[in-house]
C-alpha cells in the first residue's frame, strides 16, 4: 500500500459519510498494519467471507469498491404508493393501530 493511498483510507474512515463505509476502510488499514483475518473478523463481528470481499473490492476497484453498491441492504416494506392507503386507515383505526404494513391488506 503506498502512503497516499493509507492516507486517503484514513481521511475516508475520519470522514466517510456511511458507517459501514467506514469500517471497511478501518479494516484494509487494520490489514495493512498485519491484523489477522480471524482477529479482524471478530472485531467487525461479520464473517471471514465479508472480510475477504472487503479486501477483493479493494484491491480490484480501490476506494470505490469499498462504498455500499445500489440493491444493497433491505428492500423497505412500504413504499410511496402504500402512504395515503396507510393514512387513511390509521385515522379510521386510531384505537386499533397493528403494524401499518399489515393496515395495507397486501396479497
Amino acid at each position: 500500500m503506498t502512503p497516499d493511498e493509507e492516507r486517503t483510507l484514513r481521511e475516508a474512515h475520519q470522514h466517510g459519510s456511511q458507517f459501514q463505509f467506514r469500517n471497511r476502510c478501518l479494516c484494509i488499514l487494520l490489514s495493512h498494519q498485519q491484523q489477522s483475518v480471524s482477529w479482524l473478523k471478530d472485531h467487525f463481528q461479520v464473517s471471514r467471507l465479508t472480510i475477504y470481499n472487503w479486501l477483493d473490492a479493494w484491491e480490484q476497484q480501490g476506494l470505490r469498491g469499498l462504498y455500499n453498491q445500489p440493491g444493497q441492504g433491505r428492500k423497505p416494506i412500504l413504499t410511496l404508493a402504500d402512504e395515503p392507503l396507510i393514512n387513511q386507515q390509521v385515522s379510521a383505526h386510531a384505537q386499533q393501530l397493528k403494524r401499518p404494513d399489515k393496515l395495507c391488506a397486501k396479497n
